[in-house]
This record gives C-alpha cells, structure tokens and sequence, in this order.
C-alpha cells in the first residue's frame, strides 16, 4: 500500500471511528445518564437529578473528544503529538468541560434560588444568588483559562503583553469594574429591591429583571430593557413600588369657563360615587375637587390610591376607572379644553 493510499484508509478509518464515537455518546452515554437522572427523580432526589441534568452534555462531550484525541493520536503518527502534548490536550479537555459543567450548574441554581436554598436551608434573599453566582462564574473562567494557558506553557504576563493591553488601562478598566462591583454589593446587603420588584430610579421606571456585579436591567412598561450601572444605582434615590402598600393616581381635568359651577360639583360627586366602587381603592384617599383657576378653564382635579403592588393590577384598575369618568362628561354638558391643558400623573404615595 503506497503513501497516498494508506492516508486515504487513515482518513475513513478516522472518519468512521469519529462517527461511532458521536452515536456512542448521543444514544448509549446520554441514555444511561438520562435513566440514572429518572432513577434519581423516582427517588425524590430532584437537586441531585437537576444537577446530573445540567452536566449531562458537558460529560458526554468530554468522553467525546478524548475518544476522538485518542484516536487520532493512534492513527495519525505526527511527531509534535507526543506524551506531553497528549497530556496538555487531555488536562485542557478535563478543565473546559469540568468548568463547563460547573458553569451550567451555576446558571440553574441563578435562575432557580429556591432550589438551593431549600437543599442548603440557607436564609439569604434570592437577589444575592444571582450575583453571587455571576462573580463565581467569572472567577471560575479566569481560573480555567489560566490553567489551561499554564499548562501549554505559556506566561500568563507575556499573553497579556503580547494583547497590547497596558498596565495603565487595566488599573482604570479594574477601577471602574471595582466601582461597580463594591455598588452592586452595597444594593444586594442594602436590599432596596428584589428580582421582579417594580421599581423606579431618575426617568426609568419599571420591573427588575436582572442583578448582576456590575449593572441591573431593568425592563420598562413599554417593554424597553434599560442597563443601569449599579454605581448610579447606589448614589440615586431608588423608589421601589413594590414595597408601597398604595400607589396614588393624580388626574387633572380641565374644564371651560364656560361650564356652571352646578354642572362641576354633579360631576364630582358622580366621579366619586364611581370611584368608590373600586375593590382596591383605599379608604380616605379619594378626593375629586376644583383644584384651580386657570387662565379660560377650571382645573379638576382627580386624586385617589389603590392598594396593590402588581403593576399591571394598578395600571388595569387605574384605566377602568377613568373610563368610566368619560361619560360624566357629557352627561352635564361639560366642555374639556385642548388635549394640550389635560395633564396625566401617576407615582407611588
């Protein structure tokens, strides 16, 4: 068998031994390991079962691509792939996908506290596991790439060098990532909000969706995702609606001169009778009065609470009862002035 065709035989044996190892991993491994994960299910141990859930991919990958090394290094005699870069591969496989597993193991545990709270019967709140979870995940990558790097050989320093990054620049990046960080750790022992807490800070108000070591998202009531910086988080006043027991409603109406002073006070009490009916307005807070004299109208001004902290509950029951305000209006013959003097407000009390 001459040169060329002994790389031919090479290459198909390889390929095919490429792909009975893949089925070996997709079918055999993963359905032992899906059973094993059932078995722990029946046996009501469902963190273990999570667990072996999450690591069951990076697992089969492992044995996937150590195969696959191994048969390579059988087949193809190259020189450069001797024992101590066989051992380099095999160390660097072993680090990527045991990080990979704890990695994934961490991501589960960030979206689901309560799984480990409940196992570790720790009293923490929830909003300090997601960012616990994301500086360990950070320190566990840095950690295994520098362990990977080491192994091959190389001086950590020479690769950062090598990046052209200075020493200057990465003191000020470390001073602003640090300036973050400490403001991130000052919210979570400060508790002023909580993942799904609504939430308003400067012009941006709306649920809290993330909590990382850096910044907070935060998703508005126009379905918009806002980043804040935790540094401007922790030196800003933070109202958190959530934690206020009523949230007020201020409406201002404004009426022509024109309308009589009889018209205005049926209107109010009508408003109020209206009003009242709501489940979750709260007691004494009502309040439907001429507000003020302005220049060709009569401000009226609509002012009550309602007493709940779901925000699409307020902003639902807060709509139905200004419907039904609407048709006062022509009842008594009342004029509004322009779209332009009518003023809408809303904010926690």
């Amino acid at each position: 068998m001459n040169q060329s065709n002994e790389w031919i035989f090479v290459a198909i044996l390889f390929s095919l031994s490429v792909c009975i190892f893949w089925l070996i991993q997709r079918f055999l491994i993963n359905t032992i390991l899906t059973r094993l994960e059932n078995f722990l299910v029946y046996k009501q141990k469902t963190f273990h079962a999570e667990i072996l859930k999450q690591i069951n991919k990076p697992v089969r990958y492992l044995l996937f691509s150590l195969s696959v090394l191994y048969i390579f290094h059988y087949l193809v005699k190259i020189s450069w792939l001797q024992l101590e870069h066989m051992q380099n591969f095999i160390v660097s496989f072993l680090v990527f996908f045991t990080t990979q597993s704890i990695y994934r193991v961490l991501s589960y545990f960030e979206k689901h506290p309560e799984t480990l709270k409940n196992r570790l019967h720790w009293d923490i709140e929830n909003v300090l596991f997601p960012f616990l979870s994301k500086i360990m995940k950070l320190f566990l990558v840095v950690v295994a790439f520098s362990i990977i790097i080491f192994q091959w050989g190389y001086d950590i320093n020479g690769v950062v060098a090598g990046l052209g990054i200075s020493g200057v620049a990465i003191a000020m990046g470390a001073r602003e990532l640090l300036a973050h960080l400490f403001a991130g750790v000052s919210l979570v022992l400060d508790k002023p909000y909580n993942i799904g807490d609504w939430i308003s800070v400067q012009d941006t108000e709306g649920i809290v969706e993330d909590i990382n070591f850096r910044s907070t998202r935060i998703r508005t009531t126009d379905n918009q995702l806002i980043v804040v910086p935790n540094g401007v988080l922790a030196n800003q006043p933070i109202v958190n609606w959530t934690l206020t027991p009523a949230k007020k409603v201020e409406h201002l109406l404004s009426f022509s001169l024109e309308n009589t002073e009889k018209d205005l006070k049926q209107f109010c009490q009508e408003a109020i009778s209206l009003i009242t009916t709501s489940p979750l307005l709260k007691d004494k807070t009502l309040h439907v009065n001429l507000d003020a004299f302005n220049r060709g109208r009569y401000d009226i001004l609509v002012n009550f609470e309602l007493e709940t902290s779901d925000i699409k509950t307020f902003y639902e029951e807060k709509e139905r009862l200004l419907f039904l305000l609407l048709p006062l209006i022509p009842k008594h013959s009342l004029t509004l002035v322009s779209s332009t003097a009518l003023t809408l407000a809303s904010s926690p009390s």
